[in-house]
């Protein structure tokens, strides 16, 4: 009875020991997945506009901007100061920037959609003002727009701006008059802005 007790205890250690396999090879495959986020930069590639001296009757400054997006529609909205003399804000003497005429953007390979009414941007309104030293200047704002590239999957190329300024009816004391231009860029529009108090 102690034999057949010692080897039942015998049998079922044995089945409890691992059995080891001559398997030579063994694989398992795992995923990987990773999510590019839209982003875009933007960059002046006229930072500072030197226009011809003028006496009086209004003129025109263009801007040029270099857009780098991961998308292929991008949207556009422009502020501008008046121009003011000695580059302070808070002179008495001022060139007006003339808002009855539309923004001109144009980009070098890109269509405005119809919101734009054909690569113009009008404007909407008082902008954010623009840091100056000490002072900010004052600006006013365009509607928001959107240009689609043609070029497949981005929108990286040129983009030109011309604003409009009325110039003086009468002649204004002699001296520089300067103010400052921002094009900001948004690849989701921006929310409209709440009605409600």
């Amino acid at each position: 009875m102690k034999k057949m007790l010692a080897l039942i205890i015998g049998l079922v250690m044995l089945a409890m020991v691992p059995q080891a396999y001559a398997d030579n090879s063994s694989s398992a495959i795992a995923g990987v997945q990773v999510t590019v986020l839209p982003n875009i930069a933007i960059n002046s590639l006229s930072p500072f506009v030197a226009l011809n001296a003028i006496q009086k009757g209004p003129f025109s400054a263009q801007f040029l901007w270099n857009v780098q997006a991961n998308v292929q529609k991008v949207y556009f909205m422009l502020e501008a100061s008046n121009l003011f003399k000695g580059d302070d804000p808070s002179a008495s003497y001022v060139i007006a920037l003339d808002n009855t005429k539309p923004v001109d953007l144009i980009a070098a390979n890109a269509n405005a959609s119809p919101q734009a009414h054909g690569n113009i941007l009008a404007w909407d309104g008082i902008g954010t003002p623009i840091p100056g030293n000490p002072i900010p200047y004052p600006t006013a704002k365009t509607e928001t727009a959107a240009w689609e590239s043609s070029i497949a999957g981005d929108f990286s190329q040129n983009v030109t701006t011309t604003v409009y300024y009325k110039g003086p009816a009468l002649e204004l004391p002699q001296g520089d008059y300067s103010g400052k231009v921002r094009l900001t860029t948004f690849v989701v529009p921006p929310a409209p802005a709440s009605t409600t108090p």
